[in-house]
């Protein structure tokens, strides 16, 4: 499907005849514009992904940046651009942008800087990596074990088909569209596994490079190669989900049937599992959780239970080890966090610190 289409004529000129004299430098929204371009033919970037860049790139930066030389683009410059992202960057006004958030967007910049030095549209890159961002690992959000056992007090009293999504997420660890892209035949019924080979997602569509507000349906691979992948289930988690499966007559339960389905048969898509999920944890008591932390919270639970790191990395579908890692940090974060609130507790802290 052609996602960047004729927008970009107006400004192909000047990519096929760069011009640097007389001051005429090109704009980072120019740059920009030619990235995504690039993007969307290149056959190893996925169309969501290009949809993502697109409205990071529309939405985000070229409001801000899009005005500026490529290079005027500096280090400062940048920093205190993320900066004013992580204090008001988010578009409902609600304050300021995740810290992965801002690290996708100066890696947009970066990127298409540096594929702009290497295409000979921009002479030098005037970005040394000094306002590199970080992800926090406090944005990491676990339910503790007195959410956890809230949340499953609330789960056993749903009788939505929705609140399988939640099971198996809470104790495998899939992500929201690889949940919702599973279908009966993924099921390995004389080994109790789950196949996960897909992902279900809604996606801008675009014009020009543009988001339209007009969003599709794609169901395509998973994030990377090691998240295809099979996933070995707790006896208790298979019983339930075959107790979902008996609910369905025998032509909703066919192979190709997904296993997330409304009346009739057609998919439920991420954000109404997102949304049941907030439902259910305003049922239990749950403040400040999203579904992505089911997924965090899986990880936590396996690595304070002794699981190995490859084993938990080939189960979460991690590209890689240094991924999976980040989740040992946080862990060891958080129970430094917890010790030193017994501080509190001895006469002692007065003098010694933990």
């Amino acid at each position: 499907m052609r996602i960047i289409i004729d927008g970009l004529q107006a400004i192909m000129p000047l990519w096929a005849h760069p011009v640097w004299n007389e001051g005429k430098e090109m704009t980072l929204e120019a740059l920009l514009s030619r990235w995504l371009l690039r993007c969307e033919q290149d056959k190893n970037v996925k169309a969501t992904t290009v949809s993502c860049y697109a409205q990071t790139v529309y939405r985000q930066i070229i409001p801000g940046l899009g005005h500026c030389f490529v290079s005027e683009v500096t280090d400062e410059k940048l920093e205190e651009f993320l900066a004013e992202k992580r204090e008001t960057g988010r578009l409902d006004g609600r304050g300021g942008l995740s810290s992965k958030s801002v690290l996708g967007i100066y890696q947009i910049i970066l990127d298409a800087v540096r594929w702009g030095v290497r295409e000979g549209l921009v002479p030098a890159n005037p970005i040394l990596g000094k306002a590199s961002p970080k992800a926090r690992l406090a944005d990491m959000r676990v339910l503790t074990e007195d959410e956890q056992i809230r949340l499953e007090d609330a789960l056993s009293e749903e009788e939505h088909v929705l609140a399988v999504a939640v099971w198996l997420s809470l104790y495998l660890g899939p992500r929201v569209g690889e949940v919702c892209a599973c279908q009966w035949r993924h099921l390995d019924y004389h080994r109790h596994r789950l196949h996960i080979c897909g992902t279900l997602q809604r996606m801008q569509v675009l014009e020009g490079g543009r988001p339209t507000g007009r969003t599709t349906i794609q169901i395509g691979p998973p994030k990377s190669a090691k998240g295809n992948r099979w996933l070995p289930m707790q006896d208790f988690l298979w019983d339930i989900l075959m107790k979902h499966q008996a609910r369905f007559p025998a032509m909703e339960a066919e192979p190709d049937q997904f296993i997330l389905h409304q009346p009739g048969g057609k998919f439920f898509e991420p954000r109404s599992v997102q949304r049941y999920f907030a439902k259910v944890c305003r049922k239990a008591g749950v403040a400040d959780a999203n579904y992505h932390c089911l997924r965090h919270t899986f990880a936590t639970r396996a690595l304070e239970c002794g699981m190995d790191y490859k084993t938990l990395s080939e189960l979460l579908g991690h590209a890689n080890l240094e991924i999976t890692m980040r989740y040992v940090h946080a862990l060891d974060v958080m129970k430094q966090r917890e010790i030193k609130k017994l501080n509190r507790i001895s006469p002692m802290s007065k003098n010694f610190e933990l």
